[in-house]
């Protein structure tokens, strides 16, 4: 397991940070459901995933008491979910005031995971 997976790269927060990571897979919700656990384990074991950025959230603050199981589903259940693959969970909150300190602390953590050509990490 030596891939970085970015979930929720559609997101503004996964747009942001997917062109600091160039070689990470990016998915959201078209391409990797992360409610659905068998879908996650299922693609973080296909793809070798050794580190999982969870950029994805229920962000619709107006609708979320009509709609709280969902925005459950996607808050809750969906970092759970992540979190049972076994590899590394960076989990990041959506509040603005968070968002660049968790950028900074992703690139410090990338730092530290050494890469060879062609994006594969070493050891």
């Amino acid at each position: 397991m030596n891939k970085v997976l970015i979930t929720g790269a559609h997101g503004q927060l996964g747009k942001m940070l997917s062109p600091l990571l160039p070689e990470a897979l990016l998915t959201d919700v078209d391409t990797l459901d992360i409610t659905d656990l068998s879908a996650v384990l299922k693609f973080v074991s296909d793809h070798k995933i050794g580190t999982i950025i969870n950029c994805a959230a229920y962000t619709a603050v107006d609708q979320a008491e009509e709609e709280a199981e969902l925005a459950e589903k996607i808050n809750v259940l969906g970092p759970e979910n992540l979190a049972k693959t076994g590899a590394k969970l960076i989990h990041i909150s959506r509040t603005m005031s968070l968002m660049v300190k968790g950028i900074a602390l992703i690139r410090r953590l990338m730092k530290q995971i050494p890469f060879r050509c062609m994006g594969k990490r070493s050891g």
